[in-house]
């Protein structure tokens, strides 16, 4: 092999671990957003059931739950945009 192809291949090899690192990056973005969406889950189950009782806390687990579905609106348009840099995404 002459030495333009050994750089070319060694340009290739730390692509690749780039790539690794980022696909590990995605990873755990994705746990870390079905944790947020497993809680949020769980909040949601719980302020339909205190909307259900028709009490002051039932507007307040209305508002609260508008407030955690932007939020998560937002987390996953935030991790959207940062996947969009992989073109299979």
């Amino acid at each position: 092999m002459d030495d333009k192809i050994r750089g070319e291949i060694s340009a290739l090899r730390k692509d690749l671990l780039g790539l690794r690192s980022d696909v590990s990056g995605i990873k755990n973005d994705l746990t870390t957003l079905k944790g947020y969406v497993f809680r949020l889950e769980s909040k949601i189950d719980n302020d339909l059931k205190a909307i259900s009782n028709g009490n002051r806390k039932s507007i307040d687990a209305i508002k609260s739950l508008e407030r955690e579905i932007k939020d998560l609106n937002k987390n996953i348009d935030k991790k959207v945009k940062e996947w969009e840099r992989f073109k299979g995404f």
